[in-house]
């Protein structure tokens, strides 16, 4: 986190080219979510409650998000949630509550830093906050509801957009 943030006062005036790097990480995990949660029966999602214990490559992988986290300024759901099924064979509904849990010291450190830096609207991020934690109950309940292949379609689709909108941004061209 410490590194991606001084990497991104080196790159605050690259913020279309930081855009466009965004975006080609999200394709990767877009096409193969929607692939899976498109095709019949899908990739078998992982079952049960742990992922596959793997110490040395949870640390390299937190700490590579950490980094890049720190860059773009977004929090490490992004890249967690695909990271963890696709690199470590977790199991969706487990990925998902685990990339909410290590969002708890990651928002604390990292907006921490942002704020010393400047880069922080406090009163928008506090009402941002406010209906994050209000909807993360309502997800948390209706989260069960779906199949894990319905999950990765909606993740896919979700992160399709996200690619999109970066890479087309950095051609100068803006949709919703």
């Amino acid at each position: 986190m410490l590194i991606g943030s001084w990497l991104f006062t080196l790159l605050t005036r690259h913020v279309t080219l930081l855009g466009l790097i965004l975006g080609l990480a999200f394709l990767w995990p877009a096409i193969r979510m929607i692939w899976e949660g498109l095709r019949k029966g899908g990739h078998p999602a992982a079952e049960g409650n742990t992922i596959p214990r793997h110490v040395v490559g949870w640390a390299v992988f937190g700490f590579l998000i950490g980094i890049f986290t720190g860059i773009v300024g977004l929090g490490g759901g992004y890249a967690l949630v695909p990271g963890l099924i696709y690199l470590f064979g977790a199991p969706v509904y487990v990925t998902m509550g685990t990339s909410l849990a290590t969002m708890i010291p990651l928002a604390v450190v990292g907006g921490g830093i942002k704020l010393i830096q400047g880069y922080v609207a406090i009163g928008a991020g506090l009402l941002l906050a406010a209906g994050t934690v209000v909807g993360a109950q309502i997800g948390a309940a209706v989260i069960k509801k779906f199949k894990p292949a319905t999950l990765k379609l909606i993740f896919g689709i979700y992160f399709l957009y996200v690619a999109v909108k970066f890479i087309l941004a950095y051609a100068g061209v803006q949709i919703f």
